[in-house]
Protein backbone atom coordinates (compact mmCIF):
# COMPACT_ATOMS: atom_id res chain seq x y z
CA UNK A 1 0.00 0.00 0.00
CA UNK A 2 1.26 3.45 -1.29
CA UNK A 3 1.42 5.92 1.50
CA UNK A 4 -0.91 8.58 1.30
CA UNK A 5 1.23 11.20 3.01
CA UNK A 6 3.56 10.83 0.23
CA UNK A 7 1.01 11.00 -2.70
CA UNK A 8 -0.15 14.56 -1.59
CA UNK A 9 3.01 16.00 -1.59
CA UNK A 10 4.97 16.11 -5.18
CA UNK A 11 8.98 15.16 -4.75
CA UNK A 12 7.78 12.80 -1.91
CA UNK A 13 9.26 8.92 -2.63
CA UNK A 14 6.78 6.42 -1.68
CA UNK A 15 8.15 3.31 -0.65
CA UNK A 16 7.69 1.48 -4.34
CA UNK A 17 10.04 3.92 -5.62
CA UNK A 18 12.73 3.75 -2.74
CA UNK A 19 11.99 -0.03 -3.08
CA UNK A 20 13.01 0.43 -6.79
CA UNK A 21 16.13 2.43 -6.37
CA UNK A 22 17.15 0.41 -3.52
CA UNK A 23 16.99 -2.80 -6.21
CA UNK A 24 18.58 -0.61 -8.95
CA UNK A 25 21.52 -0.22 -6.55
CA UNK A 26 21.30 -3.91 -5.37
CA UNK A 27 21.50 -5.24 -9.12
CA UNK A 28 24.41 -2.74 -10.10
CA UNK A 29 25.90 -4.09 -6.15
CA UNK A 30 25.70 -7.48 -7.23
CA UNK A 31 26.88 -6.72 -10.90
CA UNK A 32 30.39 -5.50 -10.22
CA UNK A 33 31.20 -7.90 -7.23
CA UNK A 34 30.28 -10.69 -9.83
CA UNK A 35 32.42 -9.16 -12.21
CA UNK A 36 35.10 -7.92 -10.15
CA UNK A 37 35.17 -11.43 -8.75
CA UNK A 38 36.02 -13.24 -12.07
CA UNK A 39 37.13 -10.65 -14.07
CA UNK A 40 41.27 -11.60 -12.51
CA UNK A 41 40.76 -15.32 -13.50
CA UNK A 42 38.98 -14.76 -17.02
CA UNK A 43 41.97 -11.96 -18.10
CA UNK A 44 44.18 -14.35 -16.46
CA UNK A 45 45.56 -11.36 -14.51
CA UNK A 46 48.79 -11.32 -12.18
CA UNK A 47 47.96 -10.16 -8.61
CA UNK A 48 50.09 -6.80 -7.29
CA UNK A 49 50.94 -7.47 -4.03
CA UNK A 50 52.88 -4.13 -4.04
CA UNK A 51 49.46 -2.53 -4.76
CA UNK A 52 47.17 -4.79 -2.49
CA UNK A 53 49.47 -3.75 0.06
CA UNK A 54 48.55 -0.42 -0.15
CA UNK A 55 45.05 -0.34 -1.46
CA UNK A 56 43.57 -2.74 1.12
CA UNK A 57 44.19 -0.42 4.56
CA UNK A 58 42.94 2.70 2.60
CA UNK A 59 39.92 0.42 1.11
CA UNK A 60 39.02 -0.83 4.90
CA UNK A 61 39.13 2.63 5.75
CA UNK A 62 36.66 4.17 3.41
CA UNK A 63 34.31 1.01 3.96
CA UNK A 64 34.52 1.97 7.71
CA UNK A 65 33.95 5.49 6.97
CA UNK A 66 31.35 5.22 4.43
CA UNK A 67 29.22 2.47 6.86
CA UNK A 68 29.32 4.77 9.91
CA UNK A 69 28.66 7.72 7.56
CA UNK A 70 25.42 6.90 6.46
CA UNK A 71 23.75 6.25 10.14
CA UNK A 72 25.63 9.82 11.53
CA UNK A 73 24.20 11.29 8.22
CA UNK A 74 20.51 9.72 7.97
CA UNK A 75 20.64 10.38 11.72
CA UNK A 76 20.78 13.88 11.45
CA UNK A 77 18.76 14.31 8.57
CA UNK A 78 15.93 12.69 10.71
CA UNK A 79 16.44 15.28 13.51
CA UNK A 80 16.70 18.20 11.17
CA UNK A 81 14.00 17.57 9.78
CA UNK A 82 12.43 16.84 13.04
CA UNK A 83 13.19 20.60 14.16
CA UNK A 84 12.08 22.28 10.40
CA UNK A 85 8.71 22.47 9.01
CA UNK A 86 10.10 21.25 6.12
CA UNK A 87 9.84 17.82 3.97
CA UNK A 88 6.89 15.69 5.19
CA UNK A 89 8.72 12.31 6.66
CA UNK A 90 8.07 10.33 3.43
CA UNK A 91 10.18 12.60 1.71
CA UNK A 92 12.88 12.67 4.83
CA UNK A 93 12.75 8.34 4.76
CA UNK A 94 13.39 8.40 0.83
CA UNK A 95 16.14 10.76 1.78
CA UNK A 96 17.68 8.22 4.16
CA UNK A 97 17.21 5.27 2.53
CA UNK A 98 18.99 6.85 -0.64
CA UNK A 99 21.48 8.33 1.14
CA UNK A 100 22.31 4.65 3.28
CA UNK A 101 22.40 2.80 0.32
CA UNK A 102 24.45 5.14 -1.84
CA UNK A 103 27.27 5.03 0.98
CA UNK A 104 27.03 1.43 1.46
CA UNK A 105 27.04 1.22 -2.13
CA UNK A 106 29.94 3.27 -3.38
CA UNK A 107 32.45 1.64 0.08
CA UNK A 108 31.49 -1.92 -2.00
CA UNK A 109 32.09 -0.89 -5.28
CA UNK A 110 35.63 0.52 -4.47
CA UNK A 111 36.43 -3.15 -2.86
CA UNK A 112 35.08 -4.44 -5.73
CA UNK A 113 37.06 -2.31 -8.54
CA UNK A 114 40.64 -2.24 -5.92
CA UNK A 115 39.52 -6.12 -6.17
CA UNK A 116 39.82 -6.04 -9.99
CA UNK A 117 42.90 -4.52 -9.94
CA UNK A 118 45.12 -5.74 -7.78
CA UNK A 119 43.76 -9.43 -7.50
CA UNK A 120 43.66 -9.57 -3.95
CA UNK A 121 41.01 -11.52 -2.73
CA UNK A 122 40.69 -10.05 1.00
CA UNK A 123 39.65 -7.15 -0.86
CA UNK A 124 35.95 -8.77 -1.38
CA UNK A 125 35.97 -9.82 1.98
CA UNK A 126 35.34 -5.95 2.52
CA UNK A 127 32.20 -5.94 0.06
CA UNK A 128 30.53 -7.61 3.23
CA UNK A 129 29.66 -5.28 5.99
CA UNK A 130 28.89 -2.72 3.30
CA UNK A 131 26.08 -5.84 1.63
CA UNK A 132 25.08 -6.02 5.16
CA UNK A 133 24.01 -2.17 5.44
CA UNK A 134 22.56 -2.02 2.53
CA UNK A 135 20.14 -4.76 3.09
CA UNK A 136 19.54 -3.76 6.61
CA UNK A 137 18.10 -0.68 4.20
CA UNK A 138 15.67 -1.82 2.07
CA UNK A 139 12.43 -0.33 2.27
CA UNK A 140 10.61 -3.01 3.87
CA UNK A 141 6.65 -2.40 5.03
CA UNK A 142 7.85 -2.51 8.97
CA UNK A 143 11.12 -0.18 8.10
CA UNK A 144 8.98 2.22 6.28
CA UNK A 145 6.31 2.27 9.14
CA UNK A 146 8.86 3.28 11.31
CA UNK A 147 10.36 6.04 9.20
CA UNK A 148 6.78 7.44 8.31
CA UNK A 149 4.90 7.25 11.66
CA UNK A 150 1.35 8.07 11.17
CA UNK A 151 1.51 6.78 7.34
CA UNK A 152 -0.86 5.03 6.31
CA UNK A 153 1.21 1.89 5.57
CA UNK A 154 -0.26 -1.46 6.80
CA UNK A 155 2.95 -3.56 8.94
CA UNK A 156 0.61 -6.58 8.68
CA UNK A 157 0.34 -8.70 5.73
CA UNK A 158 -2.42 -10.07 3.92
CA UNK A 159 -3.22 -13.97 4.32
CA UNK A 160 -3.81 -14.75 0.47
CA UNK A 161 -3.52 -18.24 1.13
CA UNK A 162 -6.27 -18.20 4.06
CA UNK A 163 -9.62 -19.12 3.79
CA UNK A 164 -12.01 -17.03 5.21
Amino acid sequence: MPNSSAESLPGALTRAQARRVWLALAFSLAAASAASATAPAVLHQQPDPALAKILLPVVALITAMDLVMAYVVTGSIRKRAATTSGPSLAAVAGTQTIIACALAFGSALFACVGHFITGEKLLLVLVLPSAAVFLHWFPSESRWARLTPGGSVSVARSQRMMRE
